[in-house]
């Protein structure tokens, strides 16, 4: 009588949280769903299969939330959100036909686990060659599964990307993953895309010819870390700023819609931190942007 009372007791206070997860997750999905309906509603022909096929695909690699039946709401919720500001964004514009791909794996073997959750963007549009863009998404991802599944130590990899419409014509790419195992291992990295021409666009493109624009931005990232090492009280900023800022590469830059992200990675690794980043308003590039660029209009 005890034992029923106790399951019944745990049951009754398990009951709220189970609600308010499916509320959680209705609401996330009504969301996708809506944003789905009206996008499929404006295209036609090979956009439409397209997105259909897409969709499907989207919705099977669902399964990865079953890796961790705790947190398994929480992913739901999150990907339906994330697919729904992805369509909202082909919505935005042509259709750029960029399909989601995933690899999901999981296993448990003798004496270690490793759960696998990768999806990164491939560009399908058949008025360019995306070849080379596509093998700079889809090679990292794979050769990182193959090396992690034959990893000895337990070992879990998440990977997500996001987009960015600068324009018609351009997309900005982040990806973002997630390593775990001995250690925890962060990596961001971003990518401009150009839809007319299928290549991918580097950062010197998006500014006006000459150096004025890195002067710039060193001193705007100057600015940033000495107000930051003052404020976390962490004593003197890196005295070789310039050369760890003249050592960024294309993928430290993330432009989003109002603003440019720098990632600067030995600053974090100098701070024992997983990541380090720069925000910098457009408002203060302007200047210095191409009128022809993808940021030129802004």
């Amino acid at each position: 009588m005890r034992l029923l009372a106790a399951v019944l007791l745990a049951a009754l206070a398990a009951a709220p949280a189970f609600a308010q997860d499916s509320a959680k997750i209705s609401a996330a999905e009504h969301e996708m769903v809506a944003a789905y309906g009206a996008l499929l509603g404006k295209l036609t022909g090979a956009a439409k299969l397209h997105l259909e096929r897409d969709q499907e695909r989207w919705h099977a690699n669902r399964r990865a939330c079953d890796a961790n039946a705790a947190r398994k709401a929480d992913c739901l919720a999150s990907r339906y959100q994330t697919r729904a500001a992805k369509l909202r964004l082909f919505a935005d514009g042509p259709y750029p036909f960029i399909s989601e791909q995933a690899i999901v794996k999981s296993g448990k073997l003798k004496h270690r686990t490793y759960a696998i959750d990768v999806s990164y963007p491939q560009f399908d549009s058949p008025s360019a060659d995306f070849t080379a863009v596509n093998r700079s998404f889809a090679d990292p991802a794979r050769d990182a599964v193959d090396d992690l599944v034959q990893s000895e130590f337990n070992v879990g990899y998440d990977q997500t990307f996001d987009l960015f419409r600068l324009n018609r014509d351009v997309v900005s790419v982040w990806v973002h993953s997630e390593m775990s195992g001995l250690n925890i291992d962060i990596s961001n990295t971003g990518s401009l895309v150009d839809l007319r021409t299928g290549r991918g666009i580097p950062p010197e493109d998006v500014f006006k010819p000459g150096g004025e624009w890195r002067a710039r931005l060193l001193e705007l990232v100057d600015a940033e870390i000495t107000k930051d090492f003052l404020d976390m009280r962490r004593g003197q900023k890196p005295a070789d700023l310039a050369d760890i800022f003249n050592r960024l590469k294309p993928a430290d830059y993330l432009f989003e819609d109002d603003e440019l992200v720098l990632y600067l990675p030995e600053v974090a690794m100098g701070l024992h931190m997983r990541g380090y980043a720069v925000e910098i308003p457009y408002a203060a590039l302007k200047p210095l942007l191409r009128t022809d660029g993808p940021l030129g209009g802004r």
